[in-house]
Formats: C-alpha cells, structure tokens, sequence
C-alpha cells in the first residue's frame, strides 16, 4: 500500500470534451485527488461534467471567473499549489493516463518524472509528476510567461538545477 497521496491538478477553459474523454482514465488510476480549474470557460465545466459523467469523490472543481484570456502558467499554478498530495501530475485536459501509470513510476520523495517528444508516453507530452514540495522550492511556472512556449523548459531547467 502507497504511504503518499498523489494528485492530478489540470486547468481547463472550453475544453469540456476533451475533459469529458479523459476524467474517466484518471478516475481510475490510482490518484488520490483530482483538481479541475475551469479558466473562465463559456460554460460551467463542473456542472457540464457532473452531468455528462456524474460524480466522483476523486474530483474536485475551482473556477476562476473575469479573466478573459488564457494564462496556462498562472492556471496551472493555482491548480497545482492548491492540490493536497505529496506527488503532482500535471496533465492537459487532453491527456490519457492508464491505470497503472503511477505505480509504474516508482515514485520517491524529491523526483521528477516527466514525458518528451523522444520518450513519449502515448499521448503524454508536456506531463509531468513531481513531489510536490520540489514545484514549491523552485516556485512552479514563471508567472512572467504569458504566452505559448518555454514554460515547460523553464520549469524543467529550474528542476533540474534544483
């Protein structure tokens, strides 16, 4: 038996179906939380996805309203820093995870996992796990980049030097 709680955290906004495809996958692998950020989507994530899947213990839901455009590193970061596990998976709202996935990873205190484009979990690029407390000593994303790209490199090398 696991002596350590892991947690999905993803954010979302007006991705409901991609969403609606995956939740099933991480529902039942064995995290032990899963934290869903709707960023201002047009509808209600939470409300479209208890009624298109219903409910789960697992699945927990935070909106955040007023905020026009997308973010993804202050929308990740919310949604990570709030998820009460020891270990992180940061997935996209698209991404499958397989039942087994975590128990595969050998997950220790301090480590790092993530996926690239060279050694790809099937359809896992740009995920990553990590202990929680490594995110918060290197801060998570740089919130100082907005837009598309090097957010995950830059995470990836503060970790790494970390």
């Amino acid at each position: 038996m696991k002596s350590y709680r892991i947690g999905i955290a993803t954010a979302c906004m007006n991705r409901e179906e991609n969403l609606l495809r995956v939740i099933p996958s991480w529902i039942e692998s064995d995290a032990d939380i899963i934290n869903i950020l709707d960023w201002n989507s047009k509808i209600d994530i939470k409300d479209f996805i208890l009624k298109n899947y219903g409910f789960s213990k697992k699945l927990n839901f935070i909106k955040v309203r007023n905020s026009s455009n997308w973010v993804l590193t202050h929308a990740f970061n919310l949604s990570m820093s709030i998820t009460d596990a020891d270990f992180i998976a940061k997935f996209d709202c698209d991404h499958y995870c397989k039942p087994e996935f975590f128990k595969a990873l050998n997950l220790k205190k301090g480590g790092f996992y993530r996926s690239n484009l060279r050694n790809n979990q099937v359809g896992l690029n740009g995920a990553f796990i990590s202990c929680k407390e490594v995110l918060e000593k290197v801060n998570y994303f740089d919130e100082r980049i907005t837009s598309y790209g090097w957010d995950e490199s830059d995470l990836f090398e503060r970790v790494q030097e970390y």
